[in-house]
Formats: C-alpha cells, sequence, structure tokens
C-alpha cells in the first residue's frame, strides 16, 4: 500500500483527532482532489475530481514542503488557516499532500473581545484619572472654605 493510499484511508480519523475542528483535504501531485473529509462545524465547497485552486496546495507540490496559509473570508464566507503536507512515497516521489483547513472564528472572537475589553479598560482608566482630578480641585476647595471658615470664626471672637 502506497502512503498516499494510507492517508487516505486514514483521513477521518486525522481529523477527528485534530484538536480543533477541521476539514481534510488530499490531493494527487496535480492538486486533483482525490479525498475530502468536510468538518464538523462549518463547509466549504470542495467537490472530488476537481483541480484545487489553493495556493497554499500548489506551494506544498512544488516545494515538497510543508506550507501555511490563510484562507481569507471571501473565498468560503469565514477565514480559515490551511496547513498543507506532501506525502512523499518510499522511493522519493511526490505523490500528492495532504491538507488541514480550521476555521479561526474562536479566535477572531477572542480577539475581538479583547479589543473590546482593552477600549473599555481605557475608558475606565480615563475616567478614574478625571475622578482623581475633580477630587483635588474638591479637597482645594473644601480646604479654602475650611480657611475662610476659620477666619471667619476668628473675626465673630475677637469682634465681641
Amino acid at each position: 500500500m502506497t502512503r498516499l493510499e494510507t492517508v487516505i484511508k486514514s483521513s477521518e480519523m486525522i481529523r477527528d483527532v485534530t484538536a480543533l475542528d477541521c476539514n481534510v483535504i488530499i490531493c494527487d501531485s496535480n492538486a486533483n482532489i482525490l479525498h475530502f473529509i468536510p468538518a464538523e462545524t462549518f463547509a466549504v465547497k470542495c467537490k472530488v475530481g476537481n483541480v484545487a485552486s489553493g495556493g497554499v496546495i500548489k506551494e506544498c507540490i512544488a516545494t515538497r514542503k510543508i506550507t501555511k496559509g490563510i484562507i481569507p473570508a471571501k473565498v468560503y464566507g469565514l477565514t480559515l488557516k490551511s496547513i498543507i503536507y506532501p506525502i512523499i512515497e518510499q522511493d522519493g516521489t511526490l505523490s500528492g499532500v495532504i491538507g488541514t483547513a480550521t476555521s479561526l472564528k474562536a479566535q477572531e472572537t477572542l480577539q475581538n473581545s479583547a479589543q473590546a475589553i482593552t477600549a473599555t479598560s481605557q475608558q475606565m482608566s480615563a475616567t478614574a484619572e478625571e475622578l482623581a482630578n475633580t477630587s483635588v480641585k474638591l479637597a482645594e476647595k473644601l480646604e479654602g472654605i475650611r480657611n475662610d471658615s476659620e477666619t471667619a470664626l476668628q473675626e465673630i471672637v475677637k469682634n465681641r
């Protein structure tokens, strides 16, 4: 059995043991899609028999090295991170590639939440600074009132 055949037989297991939900694509050395296992939480249009149009797949085939890339949301409606791995047979020939695509939705949600928390924190800091400045001014005015009260009291006592 070739490594390519072994990878095809193992593709569903590969998807299932990956920590994040992903799809798995297997192409031959000409980028023809041989096998595709969809993700469980998102869908992309990918059909066995078609030629993969992804630049990351073609780069992996050309370089015979692991390639990584981001698939922008305009392609499938959501941003995906893609990792493509070359399948090299025992005799050294490239028989194809296997790749995964993972949704970055959760990462984008966390990033947006972190930005919102940062903005809120900055607003709270500015408000606290404004309160501190107002407190200092209030303390100065109260000190002035106290001094004026003491002066008035001394004048009353002196004029008795």
